[in-house]
Formats: C-alpha cells, structure tokens, sequence
C-alpha cells in the first residue's frame, strides 16, 4: 500500500485495527523512523489510548513524564538516556523530536521500557517483555506502539547469532500467564534500499558515528518504485515479521546531547 507524505492512511489503520500490539522494528539512529512512528501513535490516537513504549532505560520514567506534564525541553538535557557518553542512536535528536510531537495528545503516554542494569542479551529481552506485559496487565483497554531494534520486535525464535534466542516480541506472547494471544500482536520491520545511520560499532562510545549500511536490492526494493509503503505480509516472513514498512532511503540523526 503506497504511502505519500508522512501521515498515516486510513487503510493501513483499518489492518492495524485488529491488534493491540503493533511492534515496530529499526535500525536506530535514524531521522525517519522516531517521524513514522510518531505519526502512527498520533493516528492511533483518534480513537484509541495509546501507550507508546521506547528502548529507554526505566529509571528515565519520571524524567519523562515531567516533560509530558510540561514540555520543559531541558529535563531531557539531564536524564541520563539523553546525556550519556555511548551513543547509539536511540538518544537521538529525532528521539526527542517524536517526544515533542506527541506531547500535546492526551491520548498518547510514554512508556520507558528497556532495563536499568547491564544483562546479557536474553536476559535483556525478557526483562524488556516483562516490563511491557506488567504495563499491558495495567492498562487493558490501551493499545501499545513499541519502537525498539529489528531483533527485539521478531516475533521468531533464533536469529544468526543463536538459535534459540527469543526476541522480547516472541516473548510477549509465549511467556507463562501472559494476557496477550499471538494474535493481538503485530510485529513490523522497517526496511529500506538505502540507509545512512548514527550507530555503534562495539562498547566503545569514541566508535559511534554515522554510518552507510550495506543493503542488497531485494524484492521490497525492486518491484515497486514506490518511495514509501505498507505491506501486510501473507505468512511470517523468515526473519519474523508480520509486516513491511518500507522507506526508500533513510538518513541520520544525531545524538541529541553531544
């Protein structure tokens, strides 16, 4: 489904419609993404409660509720997210630009989800899923719009790096005495045919910097020429998505306190 513009088209509400989890998936650092997703929460919004959850470390929480409540910019500036040393792309101008857009709806809150302490991967990605669950328990007639890295929102156990890895969107569902069905949740990958990038290319925070991924072409970049689209996929894809946002090219954002 061909998107023009940065709004959100009724048809892709009405396939959004049926879940209450819409998992988005990113490679962080971008300057399109947070702006999508800022846009679907404020579509969202029309009708529903809107709880949009960001890979922001818990002990943020308070820092950004005082924002929401003020618009007070430099309460950002201060929380530890924002003004840390290692900067991955998650704390990004375009992070706060999200924050700001959404600010006035009152149908929108924002949710810090990711864990305060350092945890190995696994642990890291349950910790996440529980967090997120706790908060679904908490607010049962919300819907939750969760931005988070490609690898946390597969919904697909394993991935390259371990066949039994279970993604925090895998584990929403499976986790014992979990209230959602696989079927309330949607999980969407972001894809692109060109992308520039602020990441990190290991712990060291002097090694983070803009950066030109290497994308192969592939049937999402080729068979339409559309600059931006929404698919709904027929069956799971391989790396386990549900659905496609493709955005042709994305550029990046930089670190919103340097």
């Amino acid at each position: 489904m061909k998107v023009i513009g940065s709004q959100i088209p009724a048809p892709i509400l009405s396939l959004l419609q049926p879940y209450k989890v819409i998992a988005v998936g990113e490679h962080h650092g971008t300057n399109e993404i947070p702006e999508l997703v800022a846009n679907m929460a404020l579509a969202l919004a029309k009708t529903d409660q809107v709880v949009l959850a960001l890979e922001i470390e818990q002990a943020n929480q308070k820092g950004l509720n005082k924002y929401m409540e003020t618009g007070d910019e430099s309460l950002l500036e201060y929380l530890s997210h924002f003004a840390r040393e290692y900067q991955d792309g998650r704390s990004s101008i375009a992070m706060v630009e999200l924050l700001k857009k959404v600010r006035l709806e009152k149908n929108i809150s924002i949710l810090a989800f990711d864990p305060d302490f350092s945890l190995d991967s696994q642990n890291r990605e349950t910790k996440m899923a529980e967090k997120l669950l706790a908060e679904i328990q908490k607010k049962p007639n919300h819907r939750f719009l969760i931005l988070s890295g490609n690898i946390h929102s597969s919904t697909k156990i394993g991935n390259f790096f371990d066949p039994n890895y279970r993604p925090m969107a895998f584990e929403l569902f499976s986790m014992q005495n979990s209230p959602l069905e696989e079927s309330e949740l949607i999980s969407i990958i972001t894809r692109y045919d060109s992308a520039t990038i602020w990441a990190c290319i290991n712990d060291n925070a002097e090694d983070c910097g803009e950066m030109k991924l290497k994308i192969e072409p592939s049937n999402y970049s080729t068979s339409v020429d559309f600059e931006k689209y929404f698919l709904k996929e027929p069956q799971m894809s391989e790396e386990g998505y549900n659905a496609t946002f493709f955005i042709r090219e994305v550029n990046p954002s930089k670190p919103y306190s340097n």
